[in-house]
């Protein structure tokens, strides 16, 4: 389903941190309008979308599943 998955503690930067995106980005094409960021976190979408991503608050599978369809 991802092209390319990034967790903050493999690199050693907390979410949001803006640098933790870019990092994300570097080295791809990909435009962070075509990104969707999950998690579990609501208080970090705000942030997230300054940076127009889409986003997706994990609730349990099957809703992010169904969130997924419509981010495509």
């Amino acid at each position: 389903l991802f092209d390319k998955v990034l967790f903050s503690y493999q690199v050693g930067l907390k979410k949001p941190d803006p640098k933790f995106f870019e990092r994300l980005l570097s080295g791809t094409k990909i435009k962070s309008e075509e990104c969707v960021f999950v998690d579990d976190r609501e208080d970090y979408m705000p942030r997230v979308k300054k940076l127009k991503m889409k986003t997706i608050v994990y609730k349990n599978f099957k809703q992010l599943l169904g969130d997924m369809k419509t981010c495509i």
